[in-house]
């Protein structure tokens, strides 16, 4: 037999162009791998820094805030400026402060929060702080809202506390007072002949017969209401015009009318029952009236008065009844208000829409009837009006000038009288004060005076935003 010859193996050429394929691969392989993991380790870095830069720019925009509102309330609190005029060294959306800190910087501005991109047109205007902080490629804003802090101050607040308080003398002649509470001067009392039932407090001396009450002197001056506590209600008032009042020996005279917010014979109601009469130095009398309003009146004559019966009120609680810008004088009724008048003419003082203790009675007649019949012409209502009314002015009276009672008259009054002038008596009669806190407790608009104070950043108002 002959012997089977066995297979021959690769060759070495061949053998070696099989591996470097192999090799090659794997040295590929290799490489991306050990690229993917510097460009891993390369992005792992960035985010790292990114996220630093993020976290320094959130704490620079934050550093921002701080710094914008210390530097306003330092401004502020050094009388640099003040919570009305610090306005003025700034603009709308300038950067005020850019300051380098920690590898970044900070910035802030302020912006008119109304929208109108004023910040001057009004010191009660709300005010953006925008605070932004920058680090590397982060970048991070913060928006806050200041709001002025509105402060109360008096304006004459002192002077309701008692139910007469005159700035200058209280004189009462022989008229008798009798009050439940304190009649008191910024000057003296004198009550030569007459008695004097009620507290009497003085700065200066009180001299006199017959104090039944307690008496003071020495005792601190009260603050006195400011001219411009009733420059509030002039500004809301309806007017009135003298020329349109009947008219008798040269003298302008306000009677058999209601005057209330719903009621005006002599133009437009004020829906809160506020009118004006500028006398313009001419004599008004106010006589036989029912008001439920307040009345304010200007430039009077110095015999310019109020007399008979008068059953007045103000429409709301806390507004003062009666207003005089100069000097009055009261020849005031103790007797009621009656609808039937001397002369038999019916005047109907509780119609629709001005009721007394809640009833009502009549028609509202037109503006022109009413003001025919306070003219003395026929009664406007055919019915019978037989009603009365208490003759007092309840609320507060305010005189920026004189009061003066008048001879033989009993005056009465509910709420508080407070005269910027002196007070003077020649009657033997009786001024009956019954005292009210209505207006200490809850002050009349123009008494108590908010005005702007500090800037304070608005509750929640501080947030994120994104800036162009």
């Amino acid at each position: 037999m002959h012997p089977t010859p066995s297979s021959p193996g690769p060759s070495p050429a061949r053998a070696r162009g099989v591996t470097y394929p192999i090799v090659l691969a794997i040295t590929v392989m290799l490489t991306v791998i050990a690229m993917t993991s510097v460009y891993l380790s390369r992005v792992s870095l960035i985010v790292t820094q990114g996220a630093d830069d993020w976290t320094t720019a959130q704490r620079l925009a934050a550093s921002g805030l701080d710094h914008a509102l210390l530097e306003v309330q330092a401004a502020i609190a050094t009388g640099e400026s003040t919570s009305t005029d610090w306005r003025l060294g700034y603009t709308h959306g300038a950067i005020v402060r850019d300051h380098p800190l920690d590898d970044g910087h900070f910035y802030w501005k302020l912006e008119d929060a109304t929208g109108d991109d004023d910040l001057l047109d009004d010191p009660l205007d709300p005010v953006y702080v925008v605070a932004g902080g920058e680090a590397g490629i982060a970048r991070h804003t913060l928006r806050a809202r200041l709001d002025a802090e509105m402060v109360e101050s008096s304006n004459g607040v002192g002077a309701l506390e008692v139910a007469l308080i005159a700035d200058g003398p209280i004189n009462l002649g022989s008229l008798n007072v009798v009050c439940d509470q304190t009649i008191a001067s910024n000057t003296s009392v004198t009550a030569n002949g007459a008695s004097v039932d009620a507290a009497v407090e003085a700065v200066g001396s009180i001299t006199g017969d017959t104090y039944l009450g307690s008496t003071t002197t020495g005792v601190a001056r009260r603050e006195m209401p400011a001219m411009s506590a009733g420059q509030w209600y002039l500004e809301r008032a309806e007017p009135i015009d003298i020329a349109d009042l009947p008219e008798a020996n040269g003298t302008r005279i306000l009677q058999r009318i209601v005057l209330s917010p719903t009621n005006n014979p002599y133009g437009a109601e004020q829906p809160e029952g506020i009118y004006v009469i500028d006398c313009e130095n001419t004599e008004l009398s106010i006589e036989h009236v029912r008001i439920v309003g307040t009345l304010i009146v200007i430039n009077p004559n110095e015999r310019t008065k109020l007399r008979q019966a008068l059953n007045w009120e103000p429409a709301l609680p806390n507004y003062p009844a009666l207003m005089v810008f100069g000097d009055v004088k009261l020849s005031l009724d103790a007797i009621p208000l009656d609808e039937t008048d001397t002369d038999g003419k019916d005047t109907n003082f509780n119609p629709p829409g001005t009721p007394w203790q809640g009833q009502t009675d009549g028609v509202l007649a037109s503006d022109s009837d009413q003001r025919n019949a306070a003219e003395g012409g026929d009664a406007f209502d055919p019915a019978v009006h037989d009603d009365l009314y208490p003759s007092v002015i309840s609320g507060l009276v305010a005189v920026s000038g004189d009061l003066h009672v008048g001879m033989n008259d009993s005056p009465a009054f509910e709420g508080v009288i407070v005269v910027g002038g002196q007070v003077t008596s020649d009657s033997g009669s009786t001024l009956t004060i019954t005292y009210r806190d209505t207006f200490l407790l809850d002050a009349p608009p123009g008494f108590s005076v908010q005005t702007p104070g500090p800037l304070r950043v608005t509750t929640g108002s501080v947030e994120q935003i994104v800036q162009p």
